[in-house]
């Protein structure tokens, strides 16, 4: 008896697993809508992100004594699930992490966050001496409020999904590796690099690491624009037609911004099935 139940529920869940429907996060809203931007105030090496225009990015904070403070970047998949870098939670106590969404000027409260605890974080094999698998999700402890407009999902790409041209990628890090991290939200155009042309920038710089088929790079020649500390886990976004897209996380680089060392970014595309099953397996 206890066999036969035993390959009743391995069946149940193969079949389960298999079926996950494509919409899983598309509940009660669309993804990937971007909202009202204006584009013409630079900051630096970036551009000031109007209020509401990355609608699924949030700040992942510490508990710092009394307060909290910013430390990573993340996008919102659901009312309930956060991803980000794993390397942002290494170490990191889930009692003392908060997640804020609907956020812009992270010093003034605004009125339009709104903010959670994590319950649950699940990684995947992450290797801190490669980045490999650099990706963590985060179940909160109450769901967001989608109908506010200031907390909206990210699309997923499609399993193991290829992306060319140039991306988004947003976030509250240092405006360049010398400085503090910003406190209003920014954001950046950059050019998706191929992998072969990625590896050949790092190895002629005496760097002997390759990248594995889940990582990215973006980044210009000359350097000038990037991602930098407190970007972490943020979002590489890709647009297809009217919406955006998941294509990358906010991993790791050699300093920030330099010539002809583009950023790395966990490829999205190849952790799909995982990101799925993960929250199927947990609801």
């Amino acid at each position: 008896m206890f066999v036969k139940s035993l390959v009743f529920k391995l069946i149940f869940y193969i079949a389960s697993v298999q079926s996950v429907p494509e919409d899983l996060f598309l509940t009660t809203t669309q993804c990937g809508v971007r909202g009202a931007h204006d584009n013409g105030f630079r900051i630096i090496n970036g551009t000031l992100a109007s209020q509401g225009e990355f609608p699924w990015i949030i700040s992942l904070q510490v508990k710092d004594g009394d307060q909290y403070s910013h430390i990573c970047g993340g996008a919102i998949l659901s009312q309930l699930w956060i991803v980000t870098a794993a390397h942002c939670i290494r170490n990191v106590n889930q009692t003392s992490l908060s997640i804020t969404a609907g956020d812009h000027y992270l010093q003034r409260f605004e009125g339009r966050e709104q903010t959670r605890k994590v319950i649950k974080i699940f990684t995947k094999n992450f290797d801190i001496t490669t980045f490999s698998n650099d990706i963590a999700l985060l179940k909160l402890n109450a769901p967001f409020d989608f109908k506010k407009g200031n907390a909206m999902p990210i699309c997923l790409p499609k399993n193991f999904q290829e992306f060319q041209g140039n991306a988004l990628v947003a976030g509250w890090g240092r405006s360049n590796a010398a400085q503090r991290t910003t406190q209003l939200l920014h954001f950046i155009e950059l050019p998706l690099i191929g992998k072969y042309a990625c590896d050949y920038n790092y190895i002629r710089k005496g760097f002997s690491r390759l990248l594995n088929n889940c990582q990215i790079c973006a980044g210009l020649p000359e350097g000038g624009k990037d991602a930098c500390q407190g970007d972490s886990g943020g979002p590489l976004i890709c647009q297809e037609n009217e919406k955006y897209v998941l294509c990358g996380i906010v991993s790791w680089g050699i300093g920030c911004a330099r010539a002809e060392y583009p950023g790395l970014y966990t490829k999205v595309s190849c952790f799909v099935e995982w990101i799925r099953n993960t929250i199927l397996l947990d609801e």
